[in-house]
């Protein structure tokens, strides 16, 4: 579990629960005391994003969200 303050940086956050994913952990609980908010993240290999209830057929890879073409 992770508890974000008022000084954490997002990036820095997103890499510490990189880290902590990479590491071997299943799960990274986020705590945002602020908001009241949890978020959990996992290592799923996931590298298509979709939903069904929401976007019905929608289906893009995450990769292409930094393909750079120029």
């Amino acid at each position: 579990m992770e508890i974000v303050s008022p000084s954490d940086v997002p990036e820095d956050l997103e890499v510490k629960i990189r880290q902590y994913l990479n590491a071997g952990g299943k799960q990274v609980w986020v705590l945002y005391p602020k908001t009241r908010d949890l978020h959990v993240w996992e290592l799923t290999g996931s590298v298509v994003l979709k939903d069904r209830d929401l976007l019905p057929g929608f289906e893009i890879r995450v990769s292409a969200f930094f393909d750079r073409r120029e």
